[in-house]
């Protein structure tokens, strides 16, 4: 068995991150070839990684999710209403920024549109 110590490991932790980060980025760029012309997106997903690591959302799923909301967004998760919300104590920060997207599609009406698409 392989033993690794701390700073073997916090390399290893820091590739790991590196390299979700590239995967998202790859998949933004897919998917909205005009990304590729934004300039700092690849150095502004790796801010908002570590934003939503340092909040606890470990989720690859949920991190997917912060990292695309930041680059449509720069910095939304600096401003204090969802820093506050994102913050909130007592309920798992997954679950926090479930409701805080959900309360978003509410606002834009994606969850109206989802609906009648249904029909």
């Amino acid at each position: 068995m392989i033993e690794l110590d701390a700073t073997q490991l916090a390399q290893l932790h820091a590739g790991e991150q590196e390299d979700f980060v590239r995967r998202v980025h790859v998949d933004l760029v897919r998917k909205f070839p005009e990304m590729a012309s934004k300039p700092g997106l690849a150095e502004r997903l790796q801010e908002a990684n570590r934003h939503a690591l340092e909040l606890g959302l470990s989720e690859s799923g949920a991190r997917t999710q912060f990292l695309h909301q930041a680059a449509w967004a720069p910095g939304f998760y600096l401003a204090p209403a969802v820093n506050a919300w994102l913050n909130k104590p007592g309920v798992p920060v997954e679950q926090r920024w479930k409701d805080f997207m959900a309360l978003l599609g509410h606002k834009l009406g994606l969850q109206e549109q989802a609906s009648e698409g249904e029909n």
